[in-house]
């Protein structure tokens, strides 16, 4: 996966958030990995472009006819953007995007490698079907 996404950056340059590239899925149990990237903290306009990064993740799984799909936290990592928001921020797109009109997904996981994190994952979902997200 690593050398797929190496290649393509080197013949595209660099993703900016609301592009979207997509690898074979090495040894993974999926057929592919979409690629995004999400905004920094502090570079300005972070809830919109983290916006667009899962919208274009969402449109082109969709478009491969994908019915499954796992998403992570996209930029509370490394980038520094607040778990708490940032997971509300995935979870209301995603949940937008779904509400908008009939899509193919049978499973959409949002997922994260920390535990805390995908309990936050769960309270903005939470928050949402209550309708106060």
């Amino acid at each position: 996966i690593q050398e797929e996404s190496d290649r393509f950056v080197a013949e595209h340059g660099p993703l900016s958030p609301g592009q979207v590239a997509v690898t074979t899925a090495g040894s993974l149990p999926a057929r592919a990995v979409i690629h995004t990237v999400g905004p920094r903290w502090g570079e300005g306009d972070e809830e919109n472009k983290l916006r667009r990064a899962i919208r274009a993740v969402l449109e082109e799984a969709e478009r491969r006819g994908f019915l499954t799909l796992a998403l992570p936290a996209v930029s509370t990592g490394i980038y520094g953007y607040p778990v708490e928001e940032g997971t509300r921020v995935i979870v209301d797109e995603v949940c937008t995007y779904l509400s908008e009109k009939k899509r193919n997904f049978q499973e959409i996981r949002l997922v994260d490698i920390s535990e805390d994190t995908a309990e936050r994952f769960l309270e903005a979902l939470e928050a949402w079907e209550g309708g106060t997200s």
